[in-house]
């Protein structure tokens, strides 16, 4: 293919998460788009094998922290031999392990994906990596792109890309309203309002329990689903028992999201702490109206109000109010479900991140 490009991919990450899931869409979009992209990933890590089940060459280095010697010799060593154009780099100490071995080895342009909103290390390694050896970051949304530039990162080094999701998975779901009623004692005609997400600190489900008390004082046949596991299940099924919560299913980690959203009359993201909100633009794809807080790239993800409700991120009162609100008015639900379904169709779809990031590459390279 003429004026294609060669791309390396480094990912430090064992597990499997956002992350990793936006470094395969983008990977195969290369590749279907006639762009080399070779992976180097942790040999033992989720990413790397669902890597290689999709096609995707992969080198397997053990990178055992950012500043690891053996791992940085070795980064160097398969950038000599693949000769790339693009090295981009999708973790922190990816950050830093691959511009070292892009400029050691003397291979490649260096970019940097930005996914968290969370405030650049005071010290001396976070502002050396920040301010030196990168040619371009790509943030995921403007909140991260504000705290790069807070950083001291030049605006004309920052580009915002954002995340996608897979439209048609969420978008063309199956319906399986009575099955999901009958497997959580929800009766028919019952409002259902749900979240997805891992239960830890930054997704802020406590707010969401204290918000679900004061909706179901006001309205009592509402009932609510937490959808996803982690370290905080134990502390959060308490705190809902403490609050009289009895409408609230914990369902653990689901396979089936996309039906489970569309199952939903309600989604609500409370997250205190979010780069843009994954499981927001699901949502919207899923053609589910959505109440979301303020919490950084969230209001991105509905058009600033224009596709869903934004209200302050830890009000659980706010968030309650508008809760209420929306399931008290069909047709808001309605104009804000096609507003949503509209929206992720036009920015969240996979095509236009891959676009979006390869125009990045070439604006780097000066073609």
């Amino acid at each position: 293919m003429p004026d294609s490009l060669r791309t390396v991919h480094i990912n430090t990450e064992r597990t499997f998460r956002g992350g990793e899931q936006q470094v395969l869409f983008l990977m195969r979009g290369l590749a279907e788009r006639g762009h080399e992209a070779a992976l180097i990933a942790q040999p033992e890590g989720q990413l790397a094998r669902r890597a290689a089940d999709a096609g995707i060459v992969v080198h397997g280095i053990r990178m055992r922290c950012e500043l690891d010697p053996v791992g940085l010799a070795l980064i160097c060593a398969k950038l000599r031999e693949l000769g790339s154009d693009i090295v981009h780099m999708h973790t922190g100490h990816a950050h830093t392990l691959g511009v070292a071995a892009s400029l050691l080895s003397g291979c490649g342009r260096r970019v940097v994906s930005r996914r968290v909103v969370s405030p650049v290390g005071a010290g001396r390694l976070s502002r050396l990596k920040y301010r030196r050896g990168v040619d371009r970051y790509i943030a995921i949304s403007g909140a991260v792109r504000d705290v790069l530039l807070g950083a001291g990162v030049a605006p004309g080094r920052v580009s915002v890309v954002n995340s996608c999701v897979d439209l048609g998975r969420f978008a063309d779901a199956p319906e399986r309203r009575d099955e999901f009623r009958a497997e959580f004692g929800i009766p028919e005609g019952a409002p259902v309002v749900g979240s997805v997400g891992a239960l830890c600190r930054p997704k802020g489900f406590d707010v969401f329990i204290e918000a679900a008390a004061l909706v179901s004082a006001r309205v009592p046949e509402a009932k609510f689903l937490l959808v996803g596991d982690g370290e905080l299940r134990g502390e959060l099924e308490r705190r809902a028992a403490d609050r009289g919560v009895n409408g609230l299913t914990f369902t653990g980690w689901r396979e089936d999201v996309p039906e489970l959203l569309r199952f939903l009359d309600l989604f609500v993201s409370s997250s205190v702490e979010e780069g843009l909100g994954t499981a927001a633009m699901q949502a919207l794809a899923a053609g589910t109206p959505a109440v979301v807080t303020d919490a950084g790239g969230l209001p991105e993800v509905v058009d600033g109000g224009r596709a869903g409700l934004v209200v302050p991120a830890g009000d659980s009162s706010a968030l309650a109010d508008a809760v209420v609100r929306l399931l008290g008015d069909g047709v808001l639900r309605a104009r804000l479900a096609e507003a949503g379904r509209c929206f992720a169709a036009e920015r969240f779809g996979p095509a236009r991140m891959v676009e979006e990031t390869v125009a990045v590459y070439r604006a780097v390279l000066g073609r």
